[in-house]
């Protein structure tokens, strides 16, 4: 695939095909399959494969701070703006603007990446909007 990213309604479109059947799958149990099922199984394959090479843009919010129009328009280079979470703090990963886990920021080789610490279940997701 190239370095273009699916909207979220393109990648809902691509589900259903794939979800219809692991419906029994819910709560993390898993059904044995029957023996005639393999081959639709097998030949699901490629499609499972097709979704699994989505590009999909992951974020991380270090921290976040209002500040006024005359704060802003003051910035220069070597300003330091202050984030109202502490150093400490585990940031947000973000996939599609929901926060999906939580981790601490690290150092790999010259890049920064983030080692995560807690996944972000469904039942926590649901909480947050309500």
């Amino acid at each position: 695939m190239g370095d273009s990213f699916l909207t979220q309604e393109e990648i809902d479109a691509l589900l259903p095909d794939l979800l219809s059947g692991s419906r029994g799958e819910e709560e993390g149990e898993r059904q044995a399959m029957p023996a005639s099922d393999h081959t639709s199984a097998s030949r699901d394959a490629p499609q499972l494969e097709r979704i699994l090479e989505i590009p999909l843009q992951v974020r991380v919010i270090l921290g976040e701070a209002t500040k006024s129009l005359q704060d802003v328009l003051s910035l220069i280079p070597g300003s330091i703006l202050e984030f109202e979470r502490s150093v400490n703090e585990p940031v947000d990963i973000l996939l599609n603007d929901k926060v999906i886990a939580r981790g601490t920021v690290v150092t790999v080789g010259e890049n920064f990446g983030i080692r995560v610490t807690k996944i972000v279940t469904q039942a926590e997701r649901l909480h947050k909007m309500g």
